[in-house]
């Protein structure tokens, strides 16, 4: 069920490309176009595009608690060069990266933000994207249905 913060924005994917402008933050430019030349490749289907992001976030970024929220671009521009960070830095390494490649995300949450995680547009739908390690399997693309039922341990998404 969505509520009027969640409901879906009705946009396509843009295009980017290397000249494309995105972010104020020019050094979060120039990281985010390296490592999706890095990882993606022509011929890739959209799956295929969020998948190499989503597995490069996960296998780069360290959790790290003793982070300080930021606005998000500076916070993806020092998760993605330390390579470290806190649950709101994986959201927003992954959203700086979604966003190069084409893809609207936003911020999902826990109440009072105690974990933040990735929502990503892809077909009409909104589907989840958390890229934090530690809770076990991928929490890759699942619906809300299959996240409210994602278990790992004592551990459970609930918001």
């Amino acid at each position: 069920q969505q509520n009027e913060e969640t409901k879906p924005v009705e946009e396509e994917k843009e295009e980017q490309n290397e000249s494309t402008v995105i972010f104020n933050n020019q050094s979060l430019q120039n990281q985010t176009n390296k490592i999706l030349s890095s990882i993606l490749t022509d011929g890739m289907n959209d799956t295929q595009r969020l998948y190499a992001i989503y597995k490069w976030v996960e296998a780069n970024i360290y959790y790290d608690g003793n982070f300080a929220k930021a606005d998000w671009e500076t916070m993806a521009d020092t998760a993605l060069k330390r390579r470290r960070g806190n649950c709101y830095a994986f959201y927003a390494a992954s959203r700086a990266l979604l966003t190069a490649a084409g893809y609207q995300s936003d911020l999902a949450s826990f109440p009072a933000e105690a974990h933040v995680w990735n929502r990503v547009y892809l077909n009409g739908a909104w589907y989840h994207f958390d890229t934090t390690t530690g809770w076990g399997g991928d929490r890759f693309l699942l619906t809300d249905d299959e996240l409210r039922a994602y278990r790992y341990g004592d551990l459970y998404y609930v918001w």
